[in-house]
């Protein structure tokens, strides 16, 4: 059915945005704290690029996740006319990267 892979693949393209952003900021907090500290040994940053992923994770988690439900949550035509308005009006929470 047509409109189940529309939704399959928007539900797609946030869950991929969400990855990216959560690497992201990881990325983005991890040359933060070495341009501090200016001097750190390589497996204490590895170690603290995963915790950061854990953190940037769960910040997407709350900032994308209610978009992917409400699309989850849809499954005729009007429903997803419906969640296509919702999606356009919807605007991420939290702090851009």
């Amino acid at each position: 059915m047509k409109t189940e892979i529309e939704i399959e693949q928007l539900k797609r393209y946030i869950q991929i945005i969400k990855f990216l952003e959560s690497e992201l900021y990881a990325y983005r907090e991890l040359y933060q704290y070495v341009r501090d500290s200016r001097k750190i040994p390589a497996a204490e940053l590895a170690q603290e690029l995963q915790q950061l992923k854990a953190v940037g994770w769960g910040e997407m988690c709350a900032k994308y996740d209610s978009a992917i439900q409400s699309l989850a949550d849809e499954s005729d035509q009007r429903s997803v006319d419906q969640a296509l308005v919702h999606f356009a009006e919807w605007l991420p929470k939290g702090r851009p990267n």
